[in-house]
């Protein structure tokens, strides 16, 4: 008898370890950035120092209307210009935090509206660059959107004003920042409208080891960018049907490669015709561009190219998602579409992580696909979109693994990697509103972390809970290599608690905020790309065994100018 109360409890004891990591990580702080009306979070990234760059969109009317990061006001206003009572300016905010939630700086927008879920970071040695989309607050305004930075200089954009016959539009906005939020260079892509259109949409921002800068986005129009000599370089869409009105098409997908100042280089389109063609995410790594997008044919044509490598595209007109290897040339080593069953692959907060062999790929999806292995990835009945995970061959582009998480309205949007090879997915359950009741309009669930085992996609190993409560919206993740972990996300609801602390974010309001925390990990990230190659270089710093430079080695293995060495 006492021997099977043993294995009974064994067995208990299990299904609850697995529920769980072995040690749940600290909550630190917790902030909110808050107007009178809303803001909302696009990107945070880890800056060279150990500080955070977050760039986000804070609706105003007037310069009295301060955005605020806790008890600090952060930036002004910007005054809305135009006649309609309930409109607002989406005004751009790119704070500088330190490690422990102080702002240092703040560079704002003035005078003009912003894409709002299209900005983009990339941390450089001296700073930070970012992508964006701005247009025109109102329509033939002679008003010109500009830039304040941390000095108070003022930048201004170059805009060519609208008639009363076209649609406001979007440019895209490339802009350089030093250590101390001084703005360096500000450079323009002009979007022609003379038919009504969108302008630019802008889907990621990476760069190289030699600095240079990979945009990628949409275009519907002819795009504008100089070269270094400052002469003019013009990219036209193609995939424009005939007689265009200014809606209704595909337009096509473009990565530019600009260098260290801006300047254009180089860029590759969509070839062929599609109905629909969305790049998602795009990281560099291991001296190669990876992207991943979703590619819906067209009517009359199944088959669609990206630097200069074709993909076959489904008979049945479905939604295909699709994964590619780009060169800095910006010619492709393959490129893949996946079948599927279902004719709305769609994939919102998408991210993806590279490590030396897999594209990890992340989500909060809508799909059903089969594997290379035959495993069937099937969202189930009754399912609107659930979290995706995604591990695709990165030599060649083969899905072969994949969870779908069983769990109504969910979303995986950021993505790590331990030491240890094990992938962490940050997700968030399930968001509850009332049409009718403003005041009901709260999410219900919290964000979570799950934790896989890279090799078997069957289910995660365990997870952490409620690492944030009321969670809505959620952006994105920065952490460093000590486990240091920062959160951006987004809620209406003023009770915000941290990991079952008394940490909390301050909300004050029930309007959509966002939301930026602190959590100290159990656990030791990869935070540069796992590359063998690293162990190779002459460059006398030390590697452990996994291609990671190590700053100050303790006892162990490493590898100095490409040998073994034994610190003791």
């Amino acid at each position: 008898m006492k021997m099977k109360q043993r294995i009974i409890l064994g067995v208990l004891f299990l299904t609850v370890a697995t529920s769980m990591l072995a040690q749940a990580p600290t909550a630190l702080w917790g902030k909110s950035v808050q107007t009178a009306k809303t803001t909302g979070g696009s990107d945070i990234q880890m800056a060279p120092d150990g500080g955070l760059y977050v760039i986000g969109n804070a609706s105003t009317r007037t310069e009295e209307e301060f955005v605020t990061l806790g008890s600090d006001n952060i930036a002004p206003g910007s005054l809305y210009r135009g006649t309609n009572e309930n409109s607002s300016v989406q005004m751009v905010f790119l704070t500088k935090l330190s490690a422990d939630g102080q702002p240092q700086w703040t560079v704002y927008s003035k005078d003009a509206d912003v894409m709002s879920n299209s900005m983009f970071l990339q941390p450089t040695s001296d700073g930070v660059v970012a992508f964006l989309a701005l247009r025109h607050v109102e329509k033939g305004s002679t008003h010109s959107p500009y830039f304040v930075d941390a000095a108070s200089n003022k930048f201004s954009l170059d805009w060519v004003q609208e008639t009363d016959d076209a649609k406001r539009y979007y440019i895209g906005v490339v802009m350089k920042l030093n250590n101390d939020g001084a703005i360096q260079w500000v450079r323009q892509i002009q979007a022609e409208h003379a038919v009504s259109t969108t302008g630019i949409n802008p889907y990621a921002l990476t760069k190289d080891d030699a600095g240079n800068l990979y945009l990628a986005g949409q275009q519907r129009t002819e795009l504008s960018l100089s070269k270094s000599d400052l002469s003019e370089v013009k990219i036209a869409p193609h995939n424009i049907p005939d007689g265009w009105n200014g809606t209704d098409s595909a337009g096509d997908l473009f990565v530019i490669k600009l260098d260290s100042d801006g300047y254009y280089l180089n860029h590759l389109q969509t070839e062929d015709s599609s109905k629909f063609v969305s790049l998602l995410d795009m990281k560099y790594a291991n001296g190669k561009l990876y992207a991943v997008g979703y590619v819906v044919p067209s009517a009359d044509n199944h088959s669609i190219s990206l630097g200069g490598r074709t993909m076959a595209l489904s008979a049945n007109n479905n939604t295909m998602p699709f994964s590619v290897c780009l060169n800095t040339d910006l010619t492709a080593d393959w490129a893949q579409a996946y079948e599927s069953s279902t004719t709305g692959f769609t994939m919102q907060q998408p991210t993806i992580h590279i490590n030396k062999n897999h594209i990890w790929w992340a989500g909060m999806g809508a799909t059903s696909l089969t594997t290379k292995t035959g495993k069937s990835l099937v969202i189930g009945e009754n399912m609107n979109r659930v979290s995706t995970l995604l591990k695709i061959d990165a030599a060649n582009g083969d899905l072969l693994d994949g969870y779908l998480k069983p769990l109504f309205q969910t979303g995986y949007f950021a993505l790590l990697e331990d030491t240890e090879g094990y992938i962490y997915a940050s997700g968030y359950a399930g968001v509850l509103t009332s049409k009718t009741n403003p005041n009901e309009r709260k999410t219900t669930g919290s964000m979570y972390m799950d934790k896989f085992n890279s090799a078997d996609l069957t289910a995660p190993v365990s997870s952490w809970d409620d690492m944030i409560k009321f969670v809505g919206g959620p952006t994105g993740i920065a952490f460093t290599e000590t486990g240091r972990f920062y959160t951006l996300t987004r809620s209406q609801s003023i009770d915000n608690p941290l990991m079952g602390s008394s940490v909390n974010t301050g909300q004050t309001t029930t309007n959509f905020s966002i939301n930026i925390c602190a959590f100290q990990l159990p656990v030791t990230p990869v935070t540069a790309i796992r590359s063998i190659e690293n162990i190779y270089r002459s460059d006398g710093y030390y590697y452990n065994l996994n291609g990671q430079r190590v700053e100050h080695p303790t006892k162990g293995i490493y590898i100095i100018n490409g040998k073994k060495v034994l610190v003791k």
